[in-house]
């Protein structure tokens, strides 16, 4: 870095820097990202030069962020910073990377929510609702329990992950996101859930005559699925008003 060279504001760094991400990363990561950049970042620290930014700057950003968000928005904020000082060290625009040496408040930790899985008489009068507004998505409801598996997971099997034999199972390798392109799982594995018979009776009845690459659950118009359509088709919040969606993965761990 030339000290007598021009200086350089954290706005400045974050649009080179959203642009090198852009080809670098996946969408979702970029999109993340950029929403940190537009909505926080920018806000509070672009017109400063990015060799004046102190702990101190950073520490009450992310002070401000918690006050409104939460500690895990202020800790992945504060890795979106680092990557941008990382990126800009490299560009040889700043010396130090100082995000990477601010902590966050001790104060700020927040107790971690609890999983809630659904008792055995609550899921059947959930089920039971459910069954009453969309048969469909109360039978994505009950696969959901039955598998454990992840709600991208299950936006993402297509009726080729169901495996007939030796044994009933289904094959897990992608994910989807809403908005985002099907991917492949971080680990960069595939694995194999095994099936109950009730899972296996959902899974036939939702594969039967179709094509391998069609999804097996799908919006009532034949799209990807959508957690906040879903949600609203089954009144979740009154036909489940204690755990969340995600509760259900818990569920299968628990019975």
């Amino acid at each position: 870095m030339d000290p007598a060279g021009p200086r350089t504001s954290i706005k400045n760094i974050a649009e080179r820097f959203l642009a090198f991400r852009s080809i670098a990363t996946a969408p979702k990561t970029h999109e993340t990202e950029k929403g940190h950049i537009n909505n926080h970042i920018v806000p509070a620290l672009g017109h400063i030069a990015v060799e004046d930014v102190t702990e101190e700057n950073l520490l009450d950003l992310m002070i401000h962020v918690m006050a409104k968000h939460s500690e895990s928005t202020a800790s992945r904020l504060r890795d979106v910073l680092g990557s941008l000082y990382s990126n800009a060290i490299m560009r040889k625009l700043v010396a130090e990377n100082v995000p990477e040496r601010t902590k966050l408040p001790k104060s700020s930790v927040q107790p971690h929510k609890p999983a809630r899985p659904f008792k055995d008489g609550d899921l059947a009068n959930t089920l039971t609702l459910q069954r009453e507004l969309d048969e469909d998505y109360a039978l994505l409801t009950e696969f959901l329990v039955l598998t454990g598996l992840r709600w991208g997971e299950v936006c993402a099997l297509t009726v080729g992950d169901l495996i007939h034999y030796p044994r009933p199972s289904i094959r897990v390798s992608k994910s989807k996101t809403e908005r985002f392109p099907v991917k492949k799982m971080k680990s960069g594995r595939e694995r194999r859930v095994p099936l109950s018979k009730r899972a296996i009776e959902i899974a036939r009845n939702r594969t039967r005559g179709r094509e391998a690459n069609e999804l097996i659950f799908t919006a009532p118009r034949g799209g990807p699925l959508s957690q906040g359509n879903y949600r609203r088709a089954i009144a979740w919040t009154r036909t489940a008003p204690n755990p969340r969606p995600h509760d259900l993965r818990h569920t299968a761990g628990a019975n």
